[in-house]
């Protein structure tokens, strides 16, 4: 009888430390926090503030173009997808700030990952929507991630934002690959008609 309460005593306390240890995971996943805005970056980073101190948010699942790289320099449609970022930050009256549980707290540059809400607006959202991000870095089932490609889908075909240097890209592309097969085109029947050529003069020498 004792080592029956004794087993189910140690049972009790063994759950409620796994319970104590899986608390803050679950309470810090998928919850969102108030944050103070501080400074813009770019277009997908920005500095934020929390119990006062400063940290660097990465905006999870998304990327817009570089404007500050030193191997690509700014990109198209950087410099306005920075701009509506930090427009947005700065008018929001409220920011909040979603960590997911299926994805890591902080990137390899110590960049916090997550999502962001102004006055309960899904920026990311809005990013994509707007072409001004691409949906990218997805590295597992985000939260978020399955409504984002369905409006990354529509900001395509609307060919917004940067959408429309990729469309461009591609009209290009198709023009260069006509040339390129016109070109060949011609250089054949340049090589037959020399060819014909030679054999006219063999036949007309004999």
């Amino acid at each position: 009888m004792k080592k029956t309460i004794s087993l189910m005593i140690f049972s009790i306390i063994k759950k409620l430390l796994i319970f104590s240890f899986l608390l803050p995971i679950i309470v810090f996943a998928n919850t969102k926090e108030k944050v103070k805005f501080v400074k813009c970056v770019d277009g997908d980073t920005a500095k934020f503030e929390r119990n006062n101190k400063v940290f660097t948010l990465r905006f999870l699942a998304v990327n817009t173009p570089e404007t500050k790289s030193p191997k690509k320099g700014i990109e198209f449609y950087g410099k306005e997808a920075s701009n509506y970022t930090c427009n947005r930050l700065k008018e929001a009256k409220t920011i909040e700030i979603e960590y997911d549980n299926q994805s890591d707290r902080k990137d390899r540059y110590n960049r916090n990952l997550g999502w962001v809400f102004l006055d309960d607006k899904l920026l990311q959202k809005d990013l994509v929507e707007n072409g001004y991000a691409k949906v990218d870095y997805i590295y597992d089932k985000y939260k978020y991630v399955e409504e984002l490609k369905e409006i990354e889908k529509k900001a395509k075909e609307a060919k917004k934002g940067l959408w429309q240097k990729e469309s461009n890209n591609i009209s290009n592309s198709k023009k260069k690959t006509k040339k390129n097969i016109f070109s060949i085109i011609l250089d054949v029947l340049q090589s037959v008609v020399n060819l014909l050529s030679e054999i006219f003069k063999v036949f007309k020498l004999t």
